[in-house]
């Protein structure tokens, strides 16, 4: 069985970022930055769908996959960095709350992956922003991370921030 796709994809970027013999091209590094933000989006894809969706089939359970918007999954995350979700949204509220409680690094996630979108974004749409080794290193070391928070999340904050991607991330 291969490597999870969100593995796959850090180590896409890796390749890209750092090719042996060469220097990485501009398009090298632009979609290494981009992979290095789809690992952390797919990793929360996975954990919300065998979340809610564990005892689903597995087509339907990928299914869930496809809900998660990235604008709206930003909003969620970013909730979790505040501490609290919009007024109008008082189950939210409860779920953030969770999850701070039970997994302090969780708060980071959402400075990280807002970080990481901002730089996919760039590398797809921005044709004046260059981009450098380095910082696209910087970019896969923050999503390296941002999966170790994941992966390392308690049973209770990871069935909340399942939840709470479900019910709030989609569009």
């Amino acid at each position: 069985m291969s490597d999870p796709l969100w593995v796959q994809l850090l180590d896409q970027a890796d390749r890209l970022a750092d090719p042996e013999g060469v220097a990485p091209s501009e398009a090298d590094l632009r979609r290494a930055a981009s992979a290095a933000y789809y690992a952390v989006f797919h990793r929360l894809t996975h954990l919300m769908a065998t979340g809610v969706g564990a005892d689903l089939e597995t087509a339907a359970r990928e299914g869930l996959r496809r809900v998660p918007q990235h604008g709206a999954m930003r909003s969620v995350l970013e909730w979790i960095e505040r501490g609290t979700a919009p007024r109008a949204k008082h189950a939210a509220s409860l779920l953030v709350a969770e999850i701070r409680a039970g997994a302090p690094d969780a708060v980071a996630l959402g400075t990280s992956f807002k970080e990481l979108q901002e730089r996919r974004h760039a590398a797809d749409y921005d044709h004046l922003t260059d981009f450098e080794p380095i910082d696209v290193a910087d970019d896969i070391d923050r999503a390296d991370l941002a999966i170790d928070v994941i992966d390392g999340l308690p049973d209770p904050a990871r069935h909340a921030l399942a939840v709470l991607i479900l019910a709030y991330g989609g569009s």
